[in-house]
């Protein structure tokens, strides 16, 4: 209970933001989908000549997600409406 108390504040701001943006912040699905595909490329070598080499195989895969990622976000026009209302974000897309 402790915990939960102590944290309140800062999940009590999460309610502040409207419904549309609230699924977008709490929903985790194409964050732990991405962090997937980059675990399958590091676990696949059990060692790498140095910390570059890593670097290259981690852009060179966040490049093929990026090119297969073409599913919008839902609603994301009427999200990017009211964080333009809540933020003031021009947006260059």
């Amino acid at each position: 209970m402790r915990v939960w108390n102590d944290n309140f504040c800062y999940v009590q701001r999460l309610f502040d933001y409207p419904a549309e943006i609230r699924k977008m912040i709490y929903t985790t699905n194409a964050i732990e989908s991405f962090n997937s595909a980059l675990r399958k490329v590091t676990d696949r070598k059990s060692a790498f000549p140095n910390e570059m080499a890593v670097m290259k195989i981690l852009y060179l895969r966040t490049m093929d997600i990026v090119r297969k990622w073409t599913m919008p976000y839902p609603n994301w026009s009427l999200i990017r409406g009211k964080l333009d209302l809540l933020w003031g974000i021009e947006w260059d897309f």
